[in-house]
C-alpha cells in the first residue's frame, strides 16, 4: 500500500523490528526539520452500507520532533511538498 509517497509495509517493518526512521521535511508545518520516527499508529472506519460496506484506513506515524515531550503523531498522506523518510543502516 502506497500512502503519501511511502510504502507503509515497509515502514511498518522497519518499526516492528525496532529500527526508528528519520523523516526530514522542507515545507509546512514543519519548515526544515528532521526528527525521528519511533512509532505508528493504524485508525479503520467503515463507511456505507449493507454489502456496500468499504474498511478505510488511516496511518499515523509517531514523530518525535525535539519540540515536545510526548510523542505526536503525523498523517503523511496529508503532507505537501519534498521530505524524505530515512532508515538507519543495520
Amino acid at each position: 500500500m502506497l500512502i503519501g509517497g511511502v510504502y507503509v509495509n515497509v515502514y511498518k517493518n522497519e518499526i516492528d523490528n525496532g529500527w526508528p526512521l528519520m523523516w526530514s521535511t522542507s515545507t509546512n508545518t514543519y519548515g526544515a526539520h528532521t526528527m525521528a520516527v519511533a512509532g505508528y499508529r493504524i485508525y479503520s472506519k467503515e463507511e456505507g452500507w449493507w454489502i456496500f460496506k468499504e474498511k478505510k484506513y488511516k496511518n499515523l506515524a509517531e514523530i518525535r520532533d525535539g519540540w515536545v515531550e510526548n510523542p505526536r503523531y503525523f498523517d503523511f498522506s496529508a503532507y505537501t511538498g519534498f521530505a524524505a523518510l530515512v532508515n538507519i543502516s543495520h
